[in-house]
């Protein structure tokens, strides 16, 4: 079945859309990234950052196979441990772990120190598991970690996001609604660090069985009801288009549908580009829906994520 989405220049939104950031990316390499941090606190867009505990080099294996490169945030001593502190809530931490030998205990802690989260892996050495994991919780102000058996306990590739998971800020809503007498709506999980190539994008409240696709561009736009759509487009050209092998989809009897991006293979009119660390891009998912009877299609709102 062949799907056609008629293309028009998108006219400039009227007020200006913001990026409100929600995940900080932390990884020893480099002073933006915490490097510093063993000796001074990291100032976010979030908020401030401080470290308990030793940034050095490692050649652990198992970090490595997880994606760790060069220092890493360590406990002090075999018999020490580290904290990770923030002087703002944070909704989930995600990080990759390892050591020599011995294991690995890290608790996510509120304001007042009450544990909300924890993750504990007896063994991380000889090829065990290496992340990433998550911690989740409401009012995270911590990360606490220590390796009982009293050797080394490193963590690395740190993600503090403040939505848990959620990612992205939308705009141009409501979606004008569909057959089903809902607004389509357009969601993300994941993580907004380009490294980690993690972005889930997820439609929903669709009209059940229709086909869709999502759409992507770095420019927000509006164009009202393009090609007789009972939706509105808010993307600016150039739009790309995951039309691809199995991006197509059907929000079945559930009336959702969603779609794991390769962020290095972002479709453009252009050809694929790779979507790189400081960029804002825009999405939006297009689908099939009906007006009294009649065949048409319609749009969800759209989402704009920052990417790091």
């Amino acid at each position: 079945m062949k799907i056609t989405l008629i293309r028009v220049a998108a006219l400039a939104l009227s007020s200006a859309i913001s990026t409100a950031q929600t995940q900080v990316y932390l990884d020893a390499d480099t002073p933006a990234t915490g490097s510093l941090l063993q000796t001074q606190p990291l100032l976010t867009a979030l908020g401030t950052i401080r470290f308990v505990g030793e940034v050095r080099a490692t050649s652990d294996p198992e970090l490595a196979a997880a994606g760790s490169v060069g220092n890493v945030f360590d406990i002090n001593a075999p018999n020490s441990d580290a904290e990770l502190f923030f002087d703002f809530d944070v909704a989930a931490i995600t990080f990759i772990y390892g050591g020599n030998t011995g294991g690995i205990l890290l608790e996510a802690r509120d304001a007042a120190g009450a544990v909300v989260d924890s993750f504990y892996q007896a063994d991380t050495n000889a090829g065990q598991p290496a992340g990433p994991e998550t911690l989740m919780g409401a009012g995270i102000r911590s990360l606490y970690w220590v390796d009982p058996g009293f050797s080394f306990a490193a963590i690395d590739n740190v993600t503090i996001d403040t939505q848990g998971g959620a990612l992205g800020v939308n705009y141009c809503g409501p979606a004008p609604v569909n057959s089903t007498g809902a607004s389509g709506g357009i969601s993300a999980t994941g993580s907004a660090v380009v490294a980690a190539n993690d972005v889930t994008l997820i439609a929903s409240a669709l009209p059940t069985n229709s086909f869709g696709f999502f759409l992507a561009s770095e420019s927000p736009g509006f164009v009202a009801h393009p090609g007789g759509s009972q939706g509105n487009l808010c993307l600016g050209s150039p739009i790309g288009r995951y039309v691809g092998a199995g991006q197509i989809q059907n929000s079945g009897a559930a009336g959702t549908f969603s779609l794991v991006l390769d962020l290095t293979q972002t479709p453009l009119p252009s050809g694929i580009v790779a979507i790189a660390g400081g960029e804002v891009w825009r999405f939006q998912a297009w689908y099939r829906d009906a007006s009294g009877g009649a065949a048409t299609s319609n749009f969800t709102d759209g989402l704009e994520i920052g990417f790091m």
